[in-house]
């Protein structure tokens, strides 16, 4: 039975660690409207004045503010499956501390929530110091705003945690939660909601500001690791009916597992016969009969070519060069 004790509106909840210089910005997107919402602060052990911050900021702003301080670090993901269990609200959404909403955010919201959708997916901006740019919440050219269908969402959502509004009760009563995993927790918790979701909305406009610091977790190299993404599918796989939906795990063990671990060998600089290994053991498992594979945007379905050619160290060629543009932007920065 799903649990339906909780008031109208949104629960906001915000994982934050040692992010005093973000949380005021986080915090001011959400004035307005401000009976709508709750925000559940979620800190993980912060060494900064995060927590002051954000309680002086709420007090000024008489915002609906809820803090919570872990007692040991527990990672985004769990301090983030702790905020679910505190929500109060019909709906809940996630806000990373250094980003934050637009301006409309709530105006676009509010009409889709009385249709009382079970999930509302919208867009994003990707905002560094020099620029704004668009970041579509599908990988897919062909889906645009309206009703999705459901396995259309599980195959091209972005895993990201942000740009989504579920319904609290549905997420509670199959208990999904985040991964406990560096990366990829995020795509676990997403994938094996979206099945759960009946009626889906999707919004083609960016309401959400995902910051692009170099500090981010995004960035840190340290992380890249192929288990990730085998533990992330194992964990999808078991939680989804395969019967009803085998063509579209195959579809996601197409993108997600040999796409990312391919792309996470080739940014680690691995040999190139490493790498012609572990795809050509990837493919094996594959159905080449794929119906979602032609949906992926062209940047994605060129990937897809290169790497079943073994195109890898012009990939990486690539790569590099990309990351020599960004090196060099951010220096002009500082």
């Amino acid at each position: 039975m799903r649990i339906e004790n909780v008031k109208e509106g949104i629960s906001i909840v915000i994982p934050s660690y040692n992010a005093e210089k973000y949380i005021e910005r986080a915090l001011g997107s959400l004035v307005a409207e401000a009976d709508k919402y709750e925000i559940i602060l979620i800190d993980d052990c912060s060494k900064d004045h995060t927590v002051d911050v954000a309680k002086r900021y709420a007090l000024q702003n008489n915002l609906n503010l809820q803090i919570y301080v872990n007692e040991k670090n527990l990672g985004a993901g769990e301090s983030r499956n702790k905020g679910i269990q505190l929500a109060n609200r019909a709906y809940i959404t996630f806000l990373d501390s250094d980003d934050y909403f637009t301006n409309n955010f709530f105006e676009h919201i509010e009409g889709e929530i009385k249709k009382n959708a079970d999930c509302i997916i919208f867009d994003a901006y990707r905002v560094t110091d020099r620029e704004k740019s668009y970041i579509k919440m599908f990988y897919s050219p062909s889906i645009n705003g309206g009703e999705i269908e459901q396995k259309m969402a599980f195959v091209y959502l972005r895993g990201c945690t942000w740009g989504k509004i579920y319904k609290t009760s549905i997420i509670r009563e199959y208990n999904i939660v985040f991964g406990d995993i560096p990366r990829n927790e995020d795509t676990i918790f997403t994938k094996t909601a979206i099945v759960r979701m009946n009626s889906i909305i999707y919004i083609n406009e960016a309401l959400y500001c995902y910051s692009d610091v170099s500090s981010s977790l995004m960035h840190n190299n340290y992380l890249l690791n192929i288990d990730n993404a085998y533990t992330m599918f194992r964990t999808v796989k078991k939680q989804t009916d395969i019967e009803r939906l085998r063509e579209e795990i195959n579809a996601l063990y197409l993108f997600e597992v040999m796409y990312s671990t391919t792309t996470t060998l080739i940014r680690q600089k691995r040999k190139r016969r490493e790498i012609v290994s572990h795809y050509n053991k990837l493919e094996k498992i594959y159905d080449k009969s794929d119906i979602y594979k032609k949906g992926f945007d062209m940047k994605y379905r060129i990937l897809f070519l290169a790497y079943r050619m073994h195109l890898f160290n012009t990939v990486k060629a690539i790569f590099m060069i990309r990351q020599k543009i960004k090196f060099k932007q951010q220096m002009r920065i500082l």
